[in-house]
């Protein structure tokens, strides 16, 4: 027989006892002194299946890298769904001129305060100052930063546009090269053309999602240590896949970008006339060559192909951010990482939006004359 102190009822019940005070001291533990990762919840308009966050969830929070939950960044989703310190107020009389900035995860920014971007140091470096607009989703590639701008554009109407390439950023923009996903624009080859292949799904986030997210060990477990929790779908959204440019660092890949480049840039500057254009370029695995190690190392097929592709468009313009990076970091030697290895810092940050505005000043980008097309 059990005593009453050992009857598995007792047992049972201290068991649960435990278990609550065990859940209560983590959840407190990963909010104050192990902060778990805290992203913003993602949307999808369902008009124009542009990719954003949702401006009326939760406005503002940390993100966190890593099982040891390193402090990243504070986000701030404005107005417009995207990660920035500022609202954007829609196209109207401004007394200074408008840069916007498309691109992934580096111009999202969710690694770094928002008082840290690269549009929040910009306007200070600009000559005469201006207002600068960052339209940055991860995983974004050339084809949705098109399919973004193409909306944006129209709705703020900036004066100078500024888009940045990554290793992939033609090559994810192309079906056949990419990973295909029903979320994001891509292009596919139709005959001696392209066609546009818009997403053909509109992305929710679940209500089970949502209480889940109230439980900061759910969001420790998920996004700090990456386990797949029961009833999770797995990877909701199908992003394309990280990786090196192109399909090799050859010629040949380069030739088979090409045609997809031109016809995504030709689209840029169709649906932007007169507005400059800027393409950005930055490789990860090349920031701290030195100038002499640059001269021998090749754009990557994908910015090769953006920068061919540009050529005989007067508007558009070509930055190649190593450089930058390279004179820097012979200067000063001061690391370009995020906590997470791969992301710009605060650093890196203004030493990009010091070396945009720079390069817009010296080629009179924001004078009215270059903004209806001069060279």
């Amino acid at each position: 027989m059990f005593s009453s102190r050992g009857t598995p009822f007792v047992f049972a019940l201290r068991l649960a006892v435990f278990v609550l005070l065990f859940i209560a001291l983590a959840e407190v533990w990963l909010r104050v002194v192990t902060p778990a990762s805290d992203p913003p919840f993602d949307a999808q308009d369902a008009a124009t299946k542009v990719w954003r966050y949702e401006p009326s969830g939760s406005r503002g929070g940390l993100w966190t890298v890593g099982r040891l939950a390193r402090r990243a960044g504070h986000w701030r989703i404005n107005n417009a769904g995207y990660n920035c310190a500022v609202d954007y107020p829609v196209a109207r009389p401004r007394k200074q001129p408008l840069i916007a900035l498309f691109g992934d995860s580096y111009i999202e920014g969710l690694l770094t305060d928002t008082d840290q971007h690269i549009e929040a140091y910009l306007p200070s470096y600009v000559r005469g100052g201006c207002y600068a607009y960052a339209f940055g989703v991860s995983a974004a590639s050339l084809a949705q930063c098109v399919a973004m701008s193409q909306y944006d554009a129209a709705r703020y109407r900036p004066d100078v546009l500024v888009v940045l390439i990554g290793a992939r950023a033609v090559a994810d923009s192309l079906q056949e090269l990419g990973t295909p996903s029903p979320y994001f624009f891509q292009i596919r080859k139709n005959g001696d053309g392209y066609t546009d292949v818009p997403p053909s799904t509109t992305y929710a986030v679940s209500r089970t999602a949502r209480l889940a997210r109230a439980s900061k060990i759910v969001c420790y477990l998920r996004f700090n240590a990456h386990v797949s929790l029961p009833g999770e779908k797995g990877q909701e959204v199908a992003v394309p896949v990280a990786g090196n440019g192109g399909a090799g660092q050859s010629g040949a890949a380069v030739r088979e970008l090409l045609p997809g480049a031109r016809y995504l840039v030709r689209r840029l500057c169709v649906e932007n006339p007169g507005t400059p254009i800027v393409f950005m370029y930055q490789e990860q695995a090349e920031r701290y060559l030195g100038l002499r190690e640059l001269a021998g190392a090749p754009l990557s097929p994908d910015a090769q192909a953006v920068k061919e592709a540009s050529r005989g468009h007067g508007q558009c313009h070509f930055l190649d951010l190593r450089y930058a990076f390279a004179r820097d970091w012979a200067a000063h030697h001061r690391r370009f990482e995020a906590v997470d290895g791969g992301h710009w810092n605060a650093y890196a940050n203004r030493l990009v939006a010091r070396t945009l505005a720079e390069f817009i000043d010296e080629r009179a980008l924001l004078t009215p004359e270059t903004r209806t097309g001069g060279s």
